[in-house]
């Protein structure tokens, strides 16, 4: 099973923070990343310099950390425009804070369905694209009460796409800040094992905020015992983790800390994967959506 060729360094982000700095000087758009496939041609009107049209051949998975994600925090009128533009198959969702913010955006989003797990706050879910996801499976926790490792149980589905690719989810939300590294390393380690016993020969994605980077030297790097078995598994986005900081997922540290793991079986149909910079189309993003950045996966 598995087989992942990266190489990983940085360090770790200091907090869950929840301020955000914002940027100074805006990037060129996300259509000139020479560290991305940026396959598709650019869409039309407002978020032309931050989105590509999106095949409907590929399978399009997107993991986002939708900050602090409620009524109050998030401006649902414009997440749900920037969901409707990004046009993505399923997107693994953190930081769900309330299950009448999720349904009412599920409301102004008629043509996606959406599951969630939501025990008490920064809850994780899924919304996916009725046309294209055929199905969606009721969702399973892993690590319930493991509280150290897993401070948020890893909520996990299997997507089928139209194409007849099926993939299983695992949408995993980790100890942030320093005091949180032994305790990522554990998970680290605790997944790996479990996925190895139980999983071996199922394609997946571990996708979400993984709290930590994935590019630092082996001693430090917590992600390490994934990386070293490159036979079987593979962070999908190290060009990004490793390219420049400007298409980092988490621009206030900054560092790229929302990742795409995947297995073996998926190695051969990676096509893209891209950081979404919605802040450089509308300037309200960092304050009324997140202080992370979507982070595509495309799966031919």
């Amino acid at each position: 099973m598995r087989l992942i060729h990266l190489a990983i360094t940085s360090l770790f982000l200091f907090a869950c923070q929840e301020q955000i700095q914002e940027q100074g000087t805006p990037q060129p758009p996300v259509n000139n990343n020479p560290d991305q496939d940026n396959s598709g041609t650019p869409v039309s009107g407002k978020y032309a310099n931050c989105l590509n049209v999106l095949d409907n051949t590929t399978f399009d998975i997107v993991t986002w950390n939708i900050e602090q994600f409620s009524t109050t925090n998030t401006n649902l009128t414009l997440l749900a425009e920037m969901i409707i533009a990004m046009d993505a198959d399923v997107i693994g969702v953190q930081e769900i804070n309330s299950r009448n913010a999720f349904d009412a955006l599920l409301t102004s989003l008629p043509s996606y369905s959406g599951k969630l797990y939501l025990n008490g706050s920064l809850g994780q879910g899924y919304i996916y694209k009725n046309s294209e996801i055929t199905n969606l499976t009721d969702l399973t926790l892993w690590f319930v009460g493991e509280t150290s490792p897993f401070p948020r149980p890893l909520v996990v589905t299997t997507a089928t796409h139209t194409s007849g690719k099926q993939v299983m989810l695992v949408n995993v939300h980790l100890k942030c800040c320093d005091d949180g590294i032994a305790r990522r390393r554990e998970a680290s380690t605790r997944l790996k094992s479990f996925i190895d016993t139980n999983f071996s020969t199922t394609p997946i994605v571990v996708l979400g905020d993984f709290n930590d980077e994935i590019d630092e030297p082996v001693s430090d790097n917590v992600f390490q015992n994934l990386i070293a078995d490159s036979n079987n598994y593979a962070f999908a986005d190290m060009s990004i983790a490793t390219g420049s900081n400007a298409y980092w997922s988490y621009p206030s540290y900054p560092s790229h800390i929302d990742h795409h793991l995947i297995s073996n079986e998926l190695f051969a149909s990676k096509n893209a994967v891209k950081t979404i910079r919605f802040e450089f189309c509308d300037s309200r993003y960092s304050n009324e959506i997140s202080d992370h950045r979507p982070v595509l996966l495309q799966l031919k």
